[in-house]
């Protein structure tokens, strides 16, 4: 569709969900192309540092029974305490394994906190955690380097995935041929680059804005401080909706990065809250759909996890079988989350691209293209 007038929210939200369907196919198909290996290297490191807290915690005989018990009503009370909310949705059924935990707690006491240093090996769920990963970091170092490495190739190829995507729905809205390849092309030999360093001058913005604000906030009294704390992340926030189509600029129309900031900056001058109250309506109908479609997916994967929660409720004692099952729930998470991002990646872009067209009817005129006229990523 090439709007030759600016578009209503119903019009909006049907083209979104008429490109999204007929870029789907090949969305899914970018994603599984690129997510599984970094995936892959992500579930290694995890499941790599599970093993590692199996062995260190047994080397250290923190896994015998009393121990345990002493730590899994440690986590159940913090979780109480700090987040009641998630107690009653997850843990309220588990009262009278609670009381059964408080009794072997009460009763075996002096059995088990009978010195200062068996007392430092129960770990509570305090700062001894962190003084725990921090005595034992070599023995996980290497996961955590891995998992380190994983998230960064993951965020590197998602992004890559992201603008892909963004370039066919780009090509599809414009009524051009969806050439994939073509789309691969332009975004790592150039539109992948331009939005990294986008990407990091944003980063150094913020923060250099972010000092700012608490260096100032530091010398205000604490009411004034915090009011102007709260000014500075709404800045934030409104920033971002103010730039959120400088990727599309960059892929439609071969900006660079601060052109491409300009740009989205000045199409969204005067509808900053009509993208807020559209974005709010569609993306309420991204999340109905995603969730009823990931139930499903969700249920098929939850097997593990509730084995886990058996755990922590005190329904099971196995303590090798719990880290088998987080193991399992690592893989089976990775799995799900592969399989979700892939049914949906089409329809946030999909979304942005249409909005982001719209932007453009309103600010320059109605759009005409012609197949040669179109350059959306001059080499």
């Amino acid at each position: 569709m090439i709007p030759s007038r600016p578009l209503n929210l119903g019009e909006i939200l049907g083209e979104s969900f008429l490109i999204a369907r007929r870029t789907w196919w090949r969305a899914a198909l970018v994603m599984l192309l690129l997510i599984p290996l970094p995936s892959y290297i992500l579930y290694v490191g995890a499941s790599g540092l599970v093993d590692d807290l199996h062995h260190t915690l047994q080397a250290q005989r923190m896994l015998e029974p009393q121990k345990v018990e002493q730590f899994r009503v440690d986590f159940l009370k913090a979780v109480k305490k700090i987040y009641p909310i998630y107690y009653q949705l997850y843990f309220s059924g588990a009262k009278e394994s609670i009381t059964h935990l408080v009794h072997i707690q009460d009763s075996s006491a002096a059995a088990v906190v009978t010195d200062s240093s068996q007392q430092r090996n129960l770990m509570p769920l305090s700062h001894n955690v962190a003084e725990f990963f921090s005595e034992h970091a070599s023995a996980f170092s290497a996961s955590f380097w891995l998992i380190a490495f994983g998230l960064l190739f993951y965020g590197i190829l998602s992004l890559a995935g992201e603008i892909i995507i963004v370039d066919i729905a780009c090509r599809s809205f414009e009524q051009r041929a969806l050439n994939m390849a073509a789309a691969i092309r332009d975004t790592f030999t150039r539109n992948l680059w331009v939005n990294f360093v986008q990407y990091m001058i944003l980063i150094f913005v913020m923060m250099f804005g972010l000092g700012m604000t608490i260096t100032i906030a530091s010398f205000l009294p604490a009411i004034l401080s915090a009011l102007f704390i709260l000014a500075g992340f709404c800045l934030v926030i409104y920033s971002f909706i103010r730039l959120v189509f400088a990727p599309l600029a960059i892929v439609s129309e071969g900006l660079g990065p601060v052109k491409a900031l300009q740009r989205s900056w000045a199409l969204t001058a005067e509808s900053f809250w009509r993208i807020v109250g559209i974005s709010i309506v569609v993306m309420l109908c991204f999340v109905i759909i995603t969730t009823l479609v990931s139930i499903p997916v969700n249920l098929i994967f939850s097997g593990e996890l509730n084995e886990v929660m058996a755990f922590i409720l005190g329904k099971t004692s196995d303590v090798i079988a719990l880290f088998t099952h987080l193991n399992h729930f690592i893989a089976n998470y990775i799995i799900s989350s592969l399989i979700t991002s892939a049914l949906f990646a089409s329809l946030t872009p999909s979304f942005l691209t249409v909005f982001y067209y719209d932007l453009r009817t309103r600010k320059d005129g109605p759009l005409d293209y012609s197949e040669d006229e179109v350059v959306v990523n001059p080499s």
